[in-house]
C-alpha cells in the first residue's frame, strides 16, 4: 500500500484527489491538510511514502521549502498549476521527485505517484533558463556574494555602493528568485548546488 500525505490549500482539491485515491486498491491518504505547516507536524508519525503539495500555500515559501522537504528525505510531487517554465525547471534541481500539473487528469497524478513510490521521478524536462539565471548582470553579483554569507554592508563595500543599493538588488534577487529572505536565497542556492560546502 502506498501512503500518501497530501497539501492544498484549496479544500476542493484535496477531497477530489482524496475520493479519486479511495478507489485505487494499491493507494491510501493517510494524511492531508489545507497547509504544509498544518501537515508537517503529522509526517513523522504517520510515515508516508509520497507528499503531493501545492507550490503556492501556507507554508511553501518557494523552491526553498521543497528543497528543505527533499533534504530530510521525503518523495515530494508538486501537484500545481505552475505555468512558468523556469520554475518548473528550478524545481527539478532541489530534490523534488515528481511535478504534475493541475491541469492533467487525476489519473495522470495516480500515475505519477506510483512511479515516484517505485523509486523514480517524474519531472518536466524544460529548456528555459532557470530562475537564478535570470538575474542581472549586478542582481547576479549581489547574489553571489549572499550566498556566501556577507552581510549588506559587506557587499556594499566590495561592490563599491550604497548600502540602500545592495538592499534594493538584494530584494529583486528575493523576488525573482520566489523566496523571502538571505537564509533562503542560500537555501535556493544549495538546492541549486552553487554552493559547495566546507
Amino acid at each position: 500500500m502506498i501512503r500518501i500525505a497530501l497539501a492544498d490549500d484549496h479544500p476542493v482539491i484535496v477531497d477530489g484527489i482524496t475520493r479519486w485515491v479511495e478507489g485505487e486498491p494499491d493507494l491510501e491518504v493517510v494524511a492531508s491538510a489545507n497547509s504544509l505547516d498544518a501537515l508537517i507536524p503529522q509526517l513523522d508519525a504517520l510515515a508516508p511514502d509520497v507528499l503531493v503539495l501545492d507550490f503556492r500555500m501556507p507554508g511553501v515559501d518557494g523552491v526553498s521549502t521543497l528543497a528543505a522537504l527533499a533534504a530530510s528525505g521525503w518523495s515530494v510531487i508538486v501537484f500545481s498549476l505552475l505555468e512558468e517554465p523556469a520554475t518548473r525547471r528550478a524545481l527539478v534541481g532541489c530534490g523534488v521527485r515528481g511535478f504534475v500539473s493541475k491541469s492533467e487528469p487525476l489519473r495522470h497524478l495516480v500515475d505519477v505517484i506510483r512511479r515516484v513510490a517505485s523509486g523514480q521521478t517524474d519531472l518536466p524536462d524544460e529548456t528555459a533558463p532557470l530562475l537564478h539565471e535570470q538575474l542581472s548582470e549586478r542582481e547576479r553579483l549581489v547574489f553571489d556574494l549572499v550566498i556566501k554569507g556577507m552581510t549588506p554592508k559587506e557587499i556594499a563595500y566590495e561592490l563599491e555602493l550604497t548600502t540602500s543599493s545592495v538592499y534594493t538588488y538584494a530584494q529583486r534577487v528575493r523576488a525573482k528568485l520566489g523566496v523571502e529572505s538571505s537564509r533562503e536565497v542560500i537555501d535556493y542556492a544549495h538546492a541549486m548546488g552553487l554552493v559547495v560546502d566546507g
